[in-house]
């Protein structure tokens, strides 16, 4: 499928839609779509057919079209790689000519400027994962150079765009900490403001399919703990994150118990179009409740609803299958058509709920107790209630023991 609703990032990004095009030939060793999918291609009749139907078809993927939601391209491909910047332009007229909104990840390439001869103000997510040019042409090379890549996000502000700079994966072997430290003060410099910095994280079929010259350049210790609960050595992620935060930049991982501004430029760029994510609430949760909260589901919800999160689609049952497929083996008989019923079950299942991919909220909404941290059920409805205490969380930089 060609443009879908953006489920492997539910309540993580705001952006409700993505786009897959060709393999990307920037050939990024640890990129987890070319390793799924090596040989992938754009299904454009697939995209044509999406567009032309989404009036009348009864699929989300159809009622986001129809309703003017934006696309990112793209999670899975760099829309300006070489396999695949001759065919976006047609992409791009295609959904211009019905005011679909683009967002997009990069890490540069071909054809930028004639994107920004539309005269669009967008936002733009540029990947940086290294500080040294000689690991960059090892890890990613067909990719375009560190230093254009400051060149871009220079342009880009030029013309008024959005912008925010991913280091993820964040690798402490391949960039120490005065490495770091000079990347970040290079991103100050070109203005950059918001940062998302992430572990390694790949599984074993991924690493099976690398090349042994991949494997090689990405290295044995990286790759052994990149399938582990803990991708990072603590002590350096909390030093980058705190680095980051002291030095002005709005930070966000996966995880972390702050409150974050960093999706407020992706929300004023396509007004009303775009999620609510889990940062969001814990932002809500910040500014609203200087005391401790105990918070149900039906609260979280009231936060986050969209005003399709109650309509039934027959594409909703992938939000719970990609997220947490050994779970929704084991535990469901029929399929989701329903949104906010996918919501309960992550929020219910602690499974999930402590999963990389529920992101932010089981670690701040939550009671501890003897050293470990945990929800308790209600004993009305046996639904789990967390817990928030903005006093445990101030500042925005980690503590460490």
């Amino acid at each position: 499928m060609s443009i879908q609703a953006y489920s492997g990032e539910y309540l993580i990004s705001p952006i409700p839609m993505e786009m897959s095009m060709n393999y990307c030939s920037h050939k990024c060793a640890v990129c987890f779509a070319n390793l799924n999918q090596p040989n992938r291609k754009l299904d454009f009749k697939d995209f044509v057919s999406a567009l032309k139907t989404s009036e009348k078809g009864k699929t989300l993927r159809s009622y986001l079209l129809k309703n003017k939601y934006p696309v990112l391209l793209s999670n899975r491909v760099d829309p300006f790689a070489l396999s695949n910047y001759k065919q976006l332009n047609a992409i791009v007229e295609m959904l211009d000519e019905r005011e679909i909104p683009i967002a997009w990840q990069t890490r540069g390439g071909y054809g930028i400027d004639e994107i920004l001869g539309r005269g669009k103000v967008e936002h733009w997510y540029i990947s940086i994962s290294q500080y040294n040019d000689g690991l960059r042409r090892k890890l990613e090379p067909g990719a375009p150079t560190i230093t254009s890549r400051y060149e871009l996000i220079v342009k880009l502000l030029e013309r008024g765009q959005k912008i925010s700079v991913g280091i993820n994966p964040l690798v402490e072997e391949w960039m120490p900490e005065w490495e770091f430290e000079a990347l970040c003060e290079n991103l100050k410099e070109v203005g950059v403001k918001n940062v998302w910095i992430e572990n390694i994280h790949l599984n074993k079929k991924q690493i099976s399919n690398m090349t042994e010259k991949e494997r090689c350049n990405v290295g044995s210790n990286i790759l052994n703990s990149s399938t582990k609960r803990n991708k990072v050595t603590p002590s350096y992620f909390i030093y980058a994150h705190n680095h980051l935060t002291l030095n002005g930049f709005n930070v966000f991982t996966m995880n972390q118990p702050f409150r974050s501004s960093y999706f407020d430029e992706e929300h004023s760029v396509y007004k009303g179009k775009t999620l609510k994510t889990n940062q969001d609430f814990i932002n809500h949760c910040f500014d609203n409740y200087s005391e401790p909260i105990e918070i149900n589901f039906d609260q979280y919800y009231e936060f986050m609803k969209m005003d399709y999160y109650e309509k039934s689609f027959s594409d909703v049952d992938g939000f719970a299958y990609r997220i947490a497929r050994n779970i929704y083996k084991k535990t469901l008989t029929k399929p989701f058509k329903v949104l906010k019923d996918v919501m309960f079950w992550y929020w219910d299942n602690l499974g999930i709920s402590k999963s990389l991919h529920n992101n932010i909220l089981f670690p701040i909404l939550c009671y501890e107790e003897r050293g470990k941290q945990i929800p308790y059920l209600s004993k009305s409805n046996k639904s789990y209630i967390l817990y928030f205490d903005k006093n445990q969380h101030t500042g925005g930089v980690f503590i460490s023991n």
